[in-house]
């Protein structure tokens, strides 16, 4: 059975108190976070847990909206403000929403910062450049190794 709202109240043992979180959603064995963006609503990915759900949301939340985002832990806007560095993208994997309606997955290889633009490269070969955010573009995840560290 699906839920239709975007928040869900989850146990929090942490705490022992009831936690709602937005964005997330309880489906039969998993948890989906999600976002509404420009109309539409955005899949952000599947957790085994709601906290892990919210995180992405999260994520999402700032990165589309900014210092106006609610957010689910304080900490998200922290964390983000002290890696604001738009290298830390590269080396996430990614999924691709194009005009056929299909997600493609792939990786971000590199970024162009004279022009703002991430390279991305599909799995099937496919290469191009963007700007993120970008609806039709998900981080689904985190770089494999820490970004590159200037003059270090």
């Amino acid at each position: 059975e699906r839920q239709t709202v975007s928040q869900h109240a989850v146990y929090d043992e942490e705490t022992g108190e009831e936690r709602t979180f937005i964005g997330v959603r309880r489906r039969e064995g998993y948890w989906v976070a999600e976002i509404k963006r420009q109309g539409q609503t955005l899949k952000l990915g599947q957790f085994d847990n709601a906290k892990d759900a919210a995180r992405a949301y999260d994520e999402a939340a700032l990165r589309y909206q900014g210092d106006k985002a609610r957010l689910n832990f304080q900490e998200s806007r922290e964390l983000t403000v002290a890696t604001s560095d738009p290298g830390n993208y590269v080396h996430s994997r990614v999924r691709v929403l194009y005009d056929d309606g299909v997600w493609y997955e792939g990786g971000i290889v590199g970024y162009d910062e004279k022009n703002g633009k991430y390279f991305i490269r599909l799995d099937d070969d496919t290469r191009f450049t963007s700007t993120l955010p970008d609806p039709d573009i998900q981080i689904i995840s985190a770089p494999l190794f820490p970004p590159y560290q200037h003059g270090v």
